[in-house]
């Protein structure tokens, strides 16, 4: 095998155009160019396909075919040999200038194809030689078609050639407009060439491989449906390309072959219809005969019926009876057996009642005294809570004064360090000043001893001032210094006054906190005893409505059991009307219909009664179900009524019989007034009080038991029926007990017998009534469980508020003590009389001070003026040089006394920062002692906290577990006591059950005998019944008839069931009376069969006709069917891939083909519709031309990817499309060639700068030439482009075109 490889291009660079980086990315492989996944991708856009990944698994090698190349010999504009290709096995494109020849290589397929000359744009076939001025003309035309078949590797241009797969397709055009073919040298015919290349994938009929030049939108603008036979529309365009049109010849011949049918039949009917007549005519008297028979028949089937019921009657009473005994019997094992476990478990179940009450006496004492001790450990508690935060509040305060303390003294500490550091300074500059006044004196001494005879008077006059002034100095001074003396004590007892002050603002703040968490308190007490109130208000209204709703209740309830009572009656009294009803209801049918006269009717419907003594009647009474006749003849007409018809049997009561002494029914005396059942009863007329009297007796009606046994056994004995059902015999037996009671024998009022639709209405009452009762009950239940919920608030609450009420007396009794303090305090801070009186005495002695300083100043002051004059003097005296002196002398004098005074200051200073130290100290250690002990207290108080806490949460833990376990032991007992009440309450029922049980196994014992016994008689009599085998008309209008079985049918057990035994009687006596008065000819029945049989014969033949009729018409419908349901397949799946095709080229767009009738889509053909992007459904003869060319290039692809080709050829398809759609075709084309071969003539960039190879053809010399080469980017390119050129253009020389 050949390896044909082919140059890997290289990888695109930014330089390159978009369209050729799209020609190299990598698509998703396809087997089939057409073939798409389910899911729709993305259309494919230059900017869309640059980001394309390689799939991850490389597409398996295809086997298809390919065109290798083209061989043109003096074809149309192509002279001598020319070779067009190779072709590229995916994308060629044929480019060149116009009027160049590029339709031409599509015209030269087309020949080779089997074109007509027209179709290739010439008149005849010898146009098609080349034929140019100057040059001979050649005498013929060849065009080589070379195919081969290549294994494709779609990953890559890689590719295998198959060895001898080599196809050459030649054909010849004469010069006498004739032709021939010709295949791999040999002479072919084009049969043979379509054949084959069909057989390949290539379809020469229909050709949908090639788009010609101006054809992209004459499929797309198709008809519906051709007009005429030969004219083709849309509709025979797809079925030729789906296949439907291979069964119009098929289903012609069949619809020929129907009607063929259909004639054969018709012949069959006519001869059938001459036969009929004849049947027709012997119809009436058949009829008559059968008729007899058949009346015969239905005497016979009503007997069968009849007998039948009997004998279903007395199977059925013999299932109930020995049902009814093994279940009996059952019951009474069970019962026995219960019993028995019973007295075995009443013992345990008491022994576990009393265990349980003990242990839920023992429970509740310890329950008692653990809320005893709850109560003691949380009261305890509340007081532990009280002092612990009293004393909190006191360390906080003595926690605030200790930090305060400890301030002030770091304070004075720092004053006094600081006044220490003033008066050393100040002392170090007093000396410093004093030096310099020595020897400023000494100079002055000098300045004045030489100035002694001028100043020598002035000195002495001032000396002796002085003297004079001395004690008036030491005077003021002695007054100074006793005025800071007050002055200090003063600011002393004013500091002491507003600590105290401070000490009363503190002790204020404590009691508003105080009293804020009072009334906290008290706001939440008041929440509380409101909610209380509001609870116990609900609750008392809650109860009020409880028992109102419970009141309700009982209303409901006493409706609702009136209600079961009614439906119960009703249920019973339908019940015995059905046991009774074919009895009562034939005799009162008779009495209807005047066949029978004298009776009354049943004697419980004859007379009312109170329901109260409903049960009792019903028990003490039953022959109230007895029948009432007027006299003898009445109820042997009755009886043999009953015995004709065998209805059963029944009690009569014969009132001209009865023996009945009027004063035994007068009112009597009774026993403990007792009354008479005979009393209570209101008869419908007065002729039937013997009756009742007769049936009722002297019985008497007891309110319970124990009354009825002290009436019974007196001094006379008396019959005696509880109103509970429970009867007492004179002869001493009593009955009674189980689980139901016999009720509704006797009504409360006057009507006639219950319907099934009184009963069906009273148990609809009943069911309103129960379902009312049960809403109700539910509602009582809802409220009763939000009452207990608020009652069981209430302890909570309760607990609640005396917690409060402790906290709220120990925050009272924290109140009084801040109260106490702030007392104290207040007293603390008030002035000491004492202290007044000093304040007082200070001020008077300041004062005083102030006012002998001012005095002793003013008397000096003329000492002191003198001096200074004197001092004036001798600074005249004695000139500049002694003023100077003095004034210098004097200075240093003026700042030794501010030293001085600096000094008494800075002295005075740390004198008080001293005595502050040492009493804030003093406070320091005062407080760190009280606050040690508070923390001593406090820890103490907390450990007792927690001890506490953990006490009473076990009490409550162990409280909440032994009430949990109390309210379970209780429940427990309850449900024991609940036990050993139904334990009682069964031994006492067991004895009255076993006695009705043992009854009731008796009763049912002689009715299964009994119904033994007239089964027997009943089966006896059915077996000699036989019916006469008679025809039966099943279809009249075609007398098609056949026998009717001869054996009587078997009835079911429903069908027995249902018989109306009364009715059947009627009908019986009916045909009866018929049958005797009916003389017809039998015969006419053997004549009429042999008719028949002719008949049925030709009836058989039209069958047989009919049926290969029908045969002819299956296939017919058959081969309709197939080739629409073929249609409808192809047809839908190129609707869908049209609409996936159309969003793909219009980006958002959609197309769709449509039925124009979609119930015969034959009929009317197909319409093709689009709705470009952002427009409305338009015909595609309503768009523009480029709308329609993408349209049409939508339907041909859709087209072809239903049934795809290896080969495409197209021509120009893009002749009106713009560049962004030209793009997008250009993509779709290249995404698809991985499965096909595509050649395409086009002048548009973006259209054929995709393809993979290109094909130039270009004119020279009025001839065509070609030039094939690789589409790769030439400008990149190390070297020339590789190219194959035709035999006359070198390789190395590229025409204009394709710069």
């Amino acid at each position: 095998m050949e390896r044909v490889g082919v140059d890997r291009r290289p990888p695109p660079t930014p330089a390159r155009s978009p369209l050729k980086s799209v020609a190299q990315t990598p698509l998703r492989p396809r087997a089939t160019p057409f073939k798409t996944p389910g899911r729709r991708p993305p259309p494919v856009t230059p900017a869309r396909t640059l980001g394309r990944t390689p799939a991850a698994q490389p597409a398996p090698p295809v086997r298809r075919l390919v065109i290798h190349k083209l061989v043109l010999q003096d074809f149309k504009s192509y002279a001598g040999r020319q070779e067009i290709g190779p072709f590229h096995k995916s994308f060629s494109s044929i480019v060149g200038p116009n009027g160049s020849g590029k339709s031409n290589v599509i015209d030269a397929l087309l020949f080779v194809f089997g074109w007509r000359a027209n179709k290739m744009r010439q008149g005849r076939l010898s146009d098609l030689i080349h034929n140019r001025d100057g040059a001979t003309p050649p005498s013929q035309c060849v065009v080589e078609v070379w195919f081969r078949e290549i294994i494709d590797f779609p990953d890559s241009d890689d590719f295998n050639v198959v060895p001898d797969s080599e196809l050459v397709l030649k054909r010849f055009a004469q010069r006498n407009n004739t032709s021939q073919y010709t295949l791999n040298d040999k002479r072919s015919s084009f049969t043979e060439i379509t054949d084959l290349l069909r057989h390949r994938g290539i379809d020469l009929d229909h050709k949908r491989f090639l788009i010609l030049q101006g054809e992209v939108e004459s499929i797309a603008q198709m008809p519906p449906k051709g007009k005429t036979e030969h004219e083709e529309g849309l509709l025979e365009y797809l079925e030729d390309l789906i296949g439907t049109s291979d069964y119009k010849t098929p289903i012609e011949e069949h619809a020929k072959a129907v009607d063929a049918a259909n004639e054969a039949r018709s012949e069959k009917i006519n001869r059938l219809k001459i036969v009929q007549r004849e049947l027709d005519g012997l119809e009436p008297r058949r009829k008559e005969a059968e008729l007899f028979l058949r009346d015969q028949n239905d005497l016979m089937r009503l007997q069968s019926r009849l007998w039948q019921a009997h004998m279903w009657d007395c199977r059925t009473l013999m299932a109930h009876a020995t049902e009814s005994l093994a279940s009996i019997q059952q019951r009474i094992e069970s019962e026995q057996a219960r019993h028995t476990e019973a007295e075995s478990g009443l013992t345990t179940v008491r022994e576990q009642h009393k265990a349980h009450a003990e242990a839920c006496a023992q429970m509740e004492q310890q329950a008692r005294e653990l809320t005893r001790e709850l109560e003691v450990a949380e009261k305890h508690g509340v007081e532990l809570n009280a002092r612990h935060k009293m004393l909190s509040g006191k360390r906080k305060r003595l926690a605030s004064a200790l930090s305060e303390a400890k301030s002030a003294a770091s304070d004075a500490r720092a004053s006094a360090s600081t006044a220490a550091e003033t008066i050393a300074a100040v002392q170090q500059e007093q000396s410093a000043h004093e030096l310099a006044l020595t020897k400023e004196e000494s100079a002055l001494e000098s300045v004045c001893e030489r100035l002694k005879d001028k100043t020598q008077g002035f000195s002495d006059e001032i000396e002796r001032k002085q003297k004079e002034l001395a004690p008036w100095t030491a005077k003021i001074s002695e007054h100074t210094s006793a005025r800071d003396v007050l002055r200090h004590e003063r600011e002393w007892l004013l500091s002491h006054n507003d600590e105290a002050m401070q000490r009363v603002e503190d002790a204020r703040a404590t009691l508003a906190d105080v009293q804020r968490h009072l009334q906290v308190q008290t706001e939440e007490k008041e929440s509380l005893l409101y909610e209380q109130r509001a609870l116990l208000d609900s609750i008392d209204e809650d109860r009020a409505r409880v028992t109102s709703m419970q009141e309700e209740e009982d209303i409901l309830r006493k409706k609702f059991d009136h209600a079961r009572r009614a439906a119960d009656d009703a249920r019973h009294a339908l019940e015995s009307s059905k046991s009774r009803g074919e009895v009562l209801s034939s005799l009162i049918r008779q009495t209807e219909l005047g066949l029978l006269t004298g009776f009354h009717g049943r004697l419980g419907s004859l007379g009312t009664i109170d329901p109260r003594y409903d049960i009792a009647i019903s028990t003490a009474c039953p022959g109230l179900n007895n029948l009432v006749v007027e006299d003898v003849t009445t109820g042997q007409q009755c009886i043999e009524h009953l015995r004709k018809h065998k209805l059963g049997r029944a009690n009569f009561i014969l009132l001209k019989s009865l023996q009945v002494n009027p004063k035994a029914m007068a009112p009597m005396a009774t026993p403990e007034n007792a009354p008479r059942l005979f009393d209570l009863v209101a008869p419908k007329d007065s002729r039937f009080v013997p009756a009742f009297y007769h049936q009722l007796g002297d019985t008497l009606v007891a309110r319970d038991l124990a009354q009825a046994n002290r009436i019974a056994y007196g001094a006379k004995r008396w019959r005696v029926v509880t109103e509970d059902g429970q009867l007492i015999d004179k002869s001493g037996t009593m009955s009674g007990g189980g689980s139901r009671v016999i009720r509704g024998a006797m009504s409360s009022k006057l009507s006639e017998d219950v319907s099934p639709e009184q009963a069906a209405r009273l148990e609809k009452e009943l069911g309103i009534a129960r379902g009312s009762l049960q809403s109700h009950s539910q509602s009582i239940s809802q409220l009763i469980t939000l009452l207990q919920k608020n009652e069981n608030r209430i302890p909570d609450i309760e607990r609640q508020l005396t917690m409060l009420d402790r906290e709220i007396q120990a925050t009272t009794q924290r109140v009084s003590e801040a109260e106490d303090r702030l007392y104290e305090a207040q007293t603390q801070s008030e002035p000491d009389q004492e202290d007044v009186r000093r304040m007082k005495e200070l001020d008077r002695q300041w004062k005083h001070h102030d006012e002998q300083i001012a005095t002793l100043k003013n008397k000096s002051a003329d000492l002191e003026q003198a001096i200074h004059r004197l001092e004036e003097d001798i600074l005249e005296a004695g000139g500049v040089e002694l003023r100077t002196q003095q004034s210098k002398v004097q200075g240093i004098k003026d700042m030794i006394s501010l030293c001085a005074e600096r000094l008494s200051k800075a002295e005075e200073e740390h004198a008080r920062a001293e005595s502050d130290y040492k009493r804030h100290e003093k406070s320091q250690a005062t407080s760190e002692a009280q606050l040690a002990t508070l923390d001593e207290e406090l820890r103490n108080i907390g450990e007792s906290q927690t001890a506490q806490s953990s006490q009473a949460a076990t009490l409550r833990q162990q409280f909440d577990d032994l009430q949990a376990d109390l309210e379970d032991r209780a429940e427990a007992r309850r449900q024991i006591q609940a036990e050993l009440d139904g334990h009682e309450s069964t031994l006492r029922a067991f004895r009255a059950l076993m006695m009705d049980l043992t009854q009731q196994c008796e009763d049912h014992e002689k009715a299964k005998m009994e119904s033994e016994r007239q089964l027997a008689q009943w089966t006896a009599k059915h077996a000699t019944l036989v019916l006469h085998p008679v025809s039966t008309d099943e279809d009249e209008s075609q007398c098609v008839k056949k026998e009717e079985t001869d054996e009587l049918p078997e009835l079911s057990e429903e069908e027995a069931r249902s018989v109306d035994k009364s009715h059947i009687q009627a009908d019986m006596a009916r045909l009866e009376e018929r049958l005797a008065s009916n003389q017809v000819n039998l015969d006419v029945l053997a004549e009429f069969q042999k008719v028949e049989e002719t008949f049925l014969s030709r009836a058989k033949d039209l069958e047989v006709t009919t049926e290969q009729r029908d045969e002819v018409q299956q296939r017919f419908e058959a081969l309709r069917k197939e080739r629409l349901d073929r249609f409808m397949e192809g047809f839908s799946q190129i609707s869908l891939k049209l609409k996936e095709m159309y969003q793909t080229i219009t980006l958002g767009g959609n197309a769709e083909l449509e039925l124009v009738d979609s119930l015969d889509p034959f009929s009317e053909g197909i319409v093709f519709s689009v709705m470009p992007p952002k427009k409305t459904w338009k015909n595609i003869s309503y768009l523009s031309g480029g709308e329609k060319t993408l349209s049409s290039l939508a339907l041909v692809f859709a087209l072809h990817a239903y049934k795809p080709t290896p080969l495409y050829v197209m021509d120009e398809i893009d002749a009106a499309l713009d560049f962004r759609n030209v793009s997008i075709i250009a993509n779709i084309i290249k995404e698809r060639t991985r499965g096909a071969q595509f050649v395409v003539i086009s002048l548009r960039n973006n259209m054929f700068e995709l393809s993979s190879r290109l094909v130039g053809v270009y004119k020279t010399a009025h001839c065509t030439k070609s030039l094939t080469i690789e589409n790769t980017d030439l400008h990149k390119s190390e070297g020339p482009p590789s190219a194959t050129a035709s035999p006359s253009r070198p390789l190395g020389h590229r025409p204009p075109l394709l710069g």
